[in-house]
């Protein structure tokens, strides 16, 4: 078989014909890993999950992946977490478990999420609000998969919006129990991963309810759904399976409503709220915000998993874009690397450090253990402090994430359309990610409140702290009523700080008119929120991509490892176009309504674009290869590490289930229709 296009591109570069696009693959591979170690230990992972035939799908009967139902795909699912739960069991060396467990993630939506729902959302809920008492009784059980566990919150009328909580838990003093009861339709817990078919308990938000009818507040309970022996349901619980979705299918989603469920009295969580025997010892209520706690961590994992999706979609695109021929003329479009500045960066970096982030949640934990008292207000301003900050990168980036994809698909043309290429189930896979776990909008808001919020801070104490410390220089940075960068200086559009620069600017800008407005909206009677639900939405995403940029400048300073020298230029250029790419897209129309912009510093930006477009074409490949996804995680004939993307699709397609032959409803559909008419 003759070289592909594709191979023959990477001869070139690594001929040095593309300057330093020569080595960039090999050197940001070591550097996204981290080290040679790492990368070994990632590479022997990807062989463990390929050979083994119940965690790969290529070695699985039924064929294609995507040619699996619904049914079929929770089956594999649940296969893949058995296995997974088998390894974890026997295996000692547990840096090579975890990077089993990243390659699966990598490999599975469905199977992320079905894992994800017990791994992270229920036992962050024990971690928070359970007693070292509780934890030793649940955490352990759920660490051992003595049972799976679920995260109950959201309803069917009210999503994620805790102050509409119907579901209620009422103590009956007498029998020490609570009472769990879902008193309307719109109190059914909805959407609740692993319930549909799977859970055997869940931790379940409900309002709490005194024999003398005071009110609790909200709390969570563990609440036993199925016979872990049996998977019946238990007495007076009622789950059923959500249905079809657009992606995911692998994950049982479901709903629950509850009908005069008995649980003990201590399986209400008691780490912040206490409610002893009898009725008596009661410490609490504590603020609804705090309830949040265990989905800080969760959304900044959703935060990070762009890395995997978009990375994945991007190398289909890149390698499909070099190899095809439309015209004659090879189709690889150099604006789709700019988004791999991302995909590109050191993991956790320019998103984010999940697991630091996640620290900021803990402070909620820690606050009640360091002596606050019985004050409320403590607990309060750090947990909003979190909720705030926590979202604040979810909604550009998800979005964002959301354009990729679907750019992804247009640049792989018609191909792209079909299932086997995968793009098309990424798209519908993703969509969860900017309304799971929160809406964005409303996460959006709660970010650009604690801007606000931290404006006015500085105003009072002269200091902005945390994610928005970039403000302290605002007095400054209002003050430019014009970009003080000259058009004409092709080297300052070439330049990260300008880009930090301009955005930190429309930041109090947007800010400023903001704080008016909602003044304004207020005094008249109106809603301040909602009347400015559109630039609130803005000044979020302005900030979060100052955020962004911060990070991943931050990423390439010590205490961080460092990348070569020779790898330097293509993560520059990268992040250059990137973020020029952001300026030109979202910042723009705002320069120039506040007059910041004139038609030059547009097109300065435009033209910034188009020449990373060009210096990022000569690493396309280098980048995509760098990100290491074999042809098994990719799933995609059109995205093949050889080229021969062709041959791959076509032998694919003829794999399909019925692909060839009469089909099944010839003589029920088909010949009757021609038998009355045929002359043939």
């Amino acid at each position: 078989m003759s070289l592909s296009d594709l191979q023959r591109e990477r001869q070139l570069i690594a001929a040095g014909s593309t300057s330093h696009a020569s080595d960039v693959a090999s050197l940001l591979r070591l550097f996204l890993d981290g080290g040679v170690e790492n990368s070994r230990r990632r590479d022997a992972a990807y062989a463990i999950v390929s050979r083994d035939p119940f965690l790969s799908y290529m070695l699985s009967p039924g064929g294609h992946p995507h040619d699996l139902e619904r049914k079929e795909a929770r089956v594999k699912t649940m296969q893949q977490i058995r296995r997974i739960v088998e390894i974890s069991q026997t295996m000692t060396d547990r840096q090579l478990f975890s990077a089993i467990l990243d390659v699966m993630i990598e490999l599975s939506d469905s199977f992320s999420m079905r894992l994800g729902v017990h791994a992270i959302l229920f036992k962050t809920a024990l971690v928070f609000f359970a007693t070292e008492v509780q934890q030793a009784k649940w955490l352990t059980a759920a660490e051992n998969f003595e049972l799976f566990g679920s995260f109950s919150m959201t309803e069917l009328g009210h999503s994620s919006a805790l102050q509409g909580i119907e579901t209620t838990a009422t103590l009956d003093v007498a029998n020490d129990e609570w009472i769990l009861h879902s008193p309307t339709l719109t109190s059914a817990k909805w959407w609740i991963g692993m319930v549909g078919q799977t859970a055997t308990h869940t931790a379940l938000l409900a309002q709490t309810i005194l024999p003398d009818g005071e009110s609790l507040g909200l709390n969570w309970f563990i609440v036993p759904l199925r016979d872990p022996l049996t998977g019946r349901l238990r007495p007076g619980v009622t789950c059923g399976d959500i249905g079809a979705k657009a992606g995911r299918n692998g994950l049982d989603n479901g709903w629950i409503l509850l009908s005069h469920v008995r649980i003990p009295r201590e399986n209400m969580l008691m780490r912040f709220c206490k409610v002893g025997k009898g009725g008596k010892d009661i410490e609490g209520p504590v603020h609804p915000a705090v309830m949040y706690a265990p989905l800080i961590p969760e959304r900044l994992t959703l935060t990070f998993a762009v890395r995997t999706t978009i990375g994945k979609a991007l190398t289909i695109a890149i390698r499909y874009g070099i190899t095809r021929r439309t015209g004659g003329v090879q189709r690889a479009d150099p604006r789709l690397p700019s988004a791999a500045v991302q995909p590109a960066s050191a993991p956790g970096r320019a998103c984010g450090d999940p697991a630091g982030r996640a620290g900021d949640a803990g402070a909620v934990v820690r606050v009640r253990d360091d002596g606050a008292g019985g004050s409320g207000r403590v607990r309060r301003r750090t947990c909003q402090t979190c909720t705030r900050r926590a979202p604040g990168s979810r909604p550009p980036v998800t979005w964002w994430g959301s354009e990729v994809l679907e750019n992804c698909r247009r640049a792989c043309g018609g191909h792209a359309y079909s299932s086997y290429n995968a793009i098309a189930g990424m798209i519908a896979d993703w969509g969860v990610m900017t309304t799971g776990g929160g809406d964005n909008f409303p996460m959006a808001q709660q970010c650009a409140r604690y801007i606000l919020y931290s404006l006015q801070s500085l105003s009072r104490e002269g200091q902005c702290r945390g994610t928005a410390s970039y403000l302290n220089n605002a007095a400054s940075l209002a003050a430019q009523t014009k970009c003080r960068f000259d058009p004409s200086d092709e080297a300052a559009f070439s330049k990260l700080d300008t880009y930090a620069e301009i955005l930190s600017v429309m930041v109090v800008k947007v800010a400023t008119r903001l704080t008016k407005n909602t003044a304004l909206s207020k005094k008249n009677g109106g809603d301040p929120i909602n009347d400015n639900m559109v630039d609130l939405t803005h000044l979020s995403n302005l900030h979060s991509y100052v955020h962004l940029l911060n990070n991943f400048l931050a990423s390439l300073q010590p205490p961080h490892a460092q990348p070569p020298a020779s790898l330097l230029p293509t993560l520059h250029a990268l992040a250059v176009l990137y973020f020029a790419d952001v300026v030109r897209r979202i910042v723009s129309v705002t320069a120039l309504e506040e007059w910041y912009f004139d038609g030059r510093h547009i097109e300065a930006v435009k033209h910034a674009v188009r020449r990373g477009c060009a210096d990022v074409r000569a690493v396309a490949a280098g980048v995509t290869d760098a990100l290491g996804f074999p042809d098994f995680v990719l799933n995609s004939p059109i995205g093949r590490h050889d080229g021969h993307i062709y041959e791959a699709y076509f032998e694919t397609v003829k794999g399909s289930p019925d692909g060839i032959g009469i089909p099944p409803y010839f003589e029920s559909e088909i010949r009757p229709i021609l038998e009355s008419r045929s002359r043939l």
